[in-house]
């Protein structure tokens, strides 16, 4: 029997196994070019029951970070930390705009917004459905399309 790994296992029956196995894929992919020092992988407890997240990309705008997270399924574009609660929802959705318009110009319409704006301190701006970017539920992942 083949061992459960990411690479033949159908994506809706990923585990936290699985998806560690493609996380440390993503990392040692060569054509990302992303810097060892900017992968940082936790288990992000929450009340929908957590995920495995790993997040890279990270860049300055403004004063915070702006950066790029995968929330086991959905490429999240995430803000934060937005410390000043009176700041956040002007930010995010300046933030939001400005990705939004971006998306436009080059025809990527696979970069939606969230179902649900956040309002803490790290928050998801724009997202892309795990399908869109990952593979359909009942297929296996085509890693080179993925890259």
């Amino acid at each position: 029997m083949e061992p459960n790994n990411f690479e033949s296992t159908i994506i809706k029956d990923w585990n936290d196994d699985n998806w560690k196995e493609f996380y440390n894929f993503l990392k040692s992919e060569s054509e990302l070019k992303i810097p060892d020092e900017q992968w940082k992988n936790w288990y992000i407890h929450n009340e929908s029951g957590g995920f495995l997240g790993i997040f890279w990309h990270i860049l300055k705008w403004k004063d915070y970070n702006v950066f790029l997270q995968i929330e086991q399924g959905n490429l999240c574009c995430k803000i934060g930390p937005v410390e000043v609660i009176e700041d956040r929802s002007n930010i995010r959705d300046e933030w939001h705009d400005i990705l939004k318009e971006e998306a436009k110009k080059q025809n990527k319409n696979e970069i939606i917004k969230p179902a649900k704006f956040g309002w803490g301190d790290f928050m998801t701006v724009a997202i892309v459905e795990r399908k869109n970017w990952l593979g359909n539920d009942n297929e296996i992942i085509q890693k080179e399309k993925v890259i």
